[in-house]
């Protein structure tokens, strides 16, 4: 008989160890479909976070521009009283 010849109890077996090892490779894969599926509700809950902070950052920004914007008509307004005073003081000066 030749080496590549197998008995029936052979075959049984070879075929015991492969349907044990599909079936450990199908709870494998079952356990990574699951974890995918996790992962993509994860997804949708950070595209929303995301939305969520990018309007935070912009409302942020607007509370902090305030205080400059406020500084910015503070500056001008005693720039236009100082220009004032020595406009009314060179008037008077030369009347």
């Amino acid at each position: 008989m030749s080496e590549d010849f197998m008995t029936r109890g052979m075959c049984e077996e070879k075929h015991k160890v492969c349907d044990e090892r599909f079936l450990r490779d199908k709870e494998r894969i079952q356990s990574v479909e699951k974890l995918c599926e996790a992962i993509a509700g994860l997804v949708v809950e950070l595209k929303h976070t995301n939305k969520m902070i990018e309007s935070h950052e912009s409302r942020i920004k607007a509370l902090e521009d305030r205080p400059v914007k406020r500084w910015d008509t503070l500056v001008s307004a005693c720039i236009a009283a100082i220009a004032g005073g020595l406009i009314g003081y060179l008037i008077s000066a030369i009347l």
